[in-house]
């Protein structure tokens, strides 16, 4: 099953957002079934929405997303891979242990 993430808007008249806010459900060891990109940077320290990130050479956002008992989650990750991303320290597993990729 193959899902687009869509990035809101993150730009206002006071400029472009930090980062963006992970949307996690309350119980984090629900199993659930992810998501899982690599955003594209615009401008360098930008993402598709305009979501400012800041950027060191060769780091990357990553992004897993879904439902998860009712609930819409989005999680993001700064690592240099996408292994990292997902198995490391501050990857997706470490929050919801429980999760699974689509892709």
């Amino acid at each position: 099953m193959k899902s687009k993430l869509h990035l809101e808007n993150a730009v206002s008249r006071r400029g472009a957002d930090m980062g963006r806010a992970d949307r996690l459900p309350a119980n984090l060891n629900a199993p659930c079934k992810l998501h899982f990109t690599q955003l594209k940077w615009v401008d360098g320290d930008y993402d598709q929405g305009g979501a400012y990130w800041g950027r060191t050479k060769g780091d990357h956002i990553f992004c897993a997303w879904g439902n998860v008992e009712g609930v819409e989650v989005r999680m993001f990750v700064r690592a240099f891979r996408r292994e990292d991303a997902w198995f490391g320290v501050d990857g997706v597993l470490n929050t919801l242990p429980n999760a699974r990729k689509y892709n």
